[in-house]
């Protein structure tokens, strides 16, 4: 039970934009980011399964349904609980209750998730060996928030009935992204890790476990995190299989929809899609009244769509972005200017918000927290870098606003090498 960073409250994945010359630069920024919708809101249209190729190799699975019955390997449509839909994604639906709702045993919820079956896990009889290589990639999308989770590693059944690995959305209605650890192989109790603030529903993300060379690593945000002292599981003898889909842990409706998923045992890796940021039409926040008051470098600012790696991160420098979080990726963003940080104006920038957003200020990391950001702007656990010569990392500080004016302090500090910082906005 658990989840991702320390935003109470900020529910967006995709962030960013601002910031543009003392000027206006226009209303109607969309954000062609991922979309961000409200609870329930409606999922893609599944289809049958044979109008449409697979984005999941499902030989490997079994899909476990929330009346307690399988089907599989190789898993199958279902109809209401696992429906292809035509872009080739997987629709997981958990009733989270009703006479439908029938928990598998040791388990107090019911669940509609796919369970790895195959050579490597010896059918269901055992599971592969932690010393191996085992990792599992997924691209997916949160619909209908019953506080699932979305991906597990589970002991060999001989050893453990507890899953050694659970990663949750909206971990207890927290608004994070949580992974809980088994702490004893053999006794109940979890050590969760905060990885991120929750993806905005009908929002993709993606995740990658790995558990390789008695090692767990857990990937999110563009942030890994090493997990192997958490668990008394990580060591030869216990092996594991996966697990992904809609295990809800909230006696409430849950959709989930998986657009890639992906298990390696050794093979060549298929690495997974970054996802393709989806426009969220009206529901954008738009941004108006964008204005610099350094007058003497606004003219190297501008509105961006689209941040990914590959990007000039800067109006008047070469540099580019080498790294940017999949949890920023496909946002909009302001390209500052490096001339602008030791400007002393404050505000430096304002804009306008048409709707709540969530901004988002990468800073430079010998900087740290700028001495404008009051405790409402909170510090991600992730980072943006650049291929400039010093390889810049900048930690990502957000925090939600409502509609109307934003106004954004300096970046001056002492230090003839410290850069300046960067702004993306995405909906909240």
């Amino acid at each position: 039970m658990i989840t991702e960073r320390r935003l109470p409250g900020l529910r967006g994945t995709s962030r960013k934009g601002w910031l543009g010359a003392p000027v206006l630069l226009g209303a109607g920024i969309l954000l062609a980011s991922m979309l961000s919708g409200p609870a329930g809101a409606a999922t893609p249209a599944s289809t049958p399964a044979a109008t449409a190729s697979s984005n999941i190799d499902l030989s490997s699975w079994d899909i476990q349904l929330p009346n307690n019955t399988e089907v599989g390997p190789p898993a199958k449509a279902v109809s209401t609980y696992f429906t292809q839909n035509s872009d080739g994604s997987w629709h997981f639906d958990d009733p989270g209750t009703g006479s439908n709702c029938v928990p598998t045993g040791n388990s107090v919820h019911c669940r509609t998730e796919l369970r790895e079956v195959d050579s490597y896990t010896k059918g269901t009889a055992g599971g592969w060996s932690t010393s191996g290589t085992n990792v599992m990639s997924a691209t997916l999308a949160v619909n209908t928030d019953g506080w699932p989770v979305i991906g597990q590693i589970h002991a060999d059944p001989t050893v453990s009935v507890k899953p050694l690995l659970e990663l949750y959305y909206d971990w207890k209605g927290s608004g994070n992204v949580v992974v809980g650890i088994q702490t004893n192989c053999t006794a109940t109790g979890q050590t969760t890790t905060v990885l991120g603030p929750d993806p905005a529903l009908n929002t993709q993300f993606s995740y990658v476990i790995n558990l390789s060379n008695n090692k767990l690593l857990m990937t999110f945000g563009g942030k890994t995190t090493d997990l192997t002292s958490q668990s008394g599981c990580v060591h030869d003898g216990v092996g594991g299989y996966f697990k992904a889909g809609d295990y809800g842990q909230k006696d409430t409706h849950s959709v989930v929809t998986f657009y890639n998923l992906s298990i390696n045992h050794g093979q060549s890796p298929t690495p997974t899609p970054t996802p393709t940021p989806t426009p969220c039409g009206s529901s954008c926040p738009t941004i108006s009244n964008l204005k610099v008051y350094d007058t003497n470098n606004a003219s190297k600012w501008s509105v961006q769509s689209n941040l990914r790696t590959g990007n000039t991160a800067f109006g008047d420098r070469k540099d580019t972005w080498t790294t940017v979080p999949t949890a920023l990726a496909g946002d909009a963003w302001i390209r500052t200017a490096v001339g602008s940080k030791r400007s002393t104006k404050n505000p430096l920038a304002s804009f306008a918000l048409s709707a709540a957003a969530t901004v988002y200020v990468p800073v430079d990391n010998r900087i740290g927290k700028l001495p404008w950001m009051d405790s409402t702007w909170v510090d991600q656990g992730y980072y943006l870098q650049t291929n400039d010569s010093n390889k810049a990392k900048y930690e990502v500080y957000a925090k939600s606003y409502p509609a109307g004016t934003v106004n954004l302090g300096p970046n001056a500090v002492s230090g003839s090498n410290y850069l300046m910082y960067t702004v993306v906005v995405a909906s909240g």
